[in-house]
């Protein structure tokens, strides 16, 4: 059970770390940070396949940060959904019992007018 509990807790860390990567890769600052590096790269001649090297690695990391979040985002938005229609359901019930009810109440209004002419 303790492994359980401690699996949840990483699990729940790592998605507010991933949540908080994923907001900042479309930030301007990140890109402008990655141009500057790349053109410091550049400037100091160091070597281009290391610096593709670097870019696919980080490409694939940003992919499955900002795919993480959005699986994450899509399964509160199922959530809300189910919520929301179980909500509908109850409402539509209770519509249901007062159309139902007023229903009786003029049937009985018409009997009342029926029973005084």
């Amino acid at each position: 059970m303790k492994i359980r509990q401690l699996f949840r807790k990483i699990n729940i860390e790592a998605e507010r770390y991933s949540d908080i990567l994923s907001e900042l890769f479309g930030t301007p600052v990140f890109l402008s940070l990655n141009v500057i590096l790349w053109i410091t790269w550049l400037w100091l001649r160091l070597s281009v396949d290391i610096l593709t090297l670097a870019v696919s690695l980080q490409a694939i990391l940003m992919s499955i940060f900002i795919l993480s979040a959005a699986n994450r985002q899509q399964r509160k938005e199922r959530q809300i959904a189910l919520e929301d229609r179980k909500r509908d359901e109850l409402v539509q019930d209770h519509v249901e019992e007062i159309h139902d009810d007023v229903e009786r109440i003029k049937s009985m209004l018409d009997d009342l007018v029926d029973e005084d002419e």
